[in-house]
């Protein structure tokens, strides 16, 4: 069973931008001391650089596909699905 020391380094090390499956592994066999260098080790900027990349790239898709349509003023939920339908 995994404790909560191996939940809590895989947060610290997500959060640090470090690899969660390799730091969960060695704090699940080596102990809670592994925390010792991750915190020496700290954290990598680039890391959370690429995800803001990636979270900008993915909502700049979703606005493009996903907002497409946009519900004008309705009363009923008959009046919102009859907006909604296909012409």
């Amino acid at each position: 069973m995994i404790d909560l020391w191996t939940v809590f380094v895989v947060g610290i090390a997500f959060m640090f931008g470090r690899s969660t499956l390799i730091w969960g592994y060695l704090t699940y066999k080596l102990g809670w001391f592994m925390i010792i260098p991750l915190g020496i080790f700290g954290p990598k900027p680039r890391t959370w650089e690429r995800r803001a990349e990636w979270a900008e790239k993915f909502r700049a898709w979703s606005e493009k596909h996903l907002a497409k349509r946009e519900a004008k003023d309705f009363n009923t939920v008959d009046d919102l699905f009859q907006q909604l339908e296909k012409k």
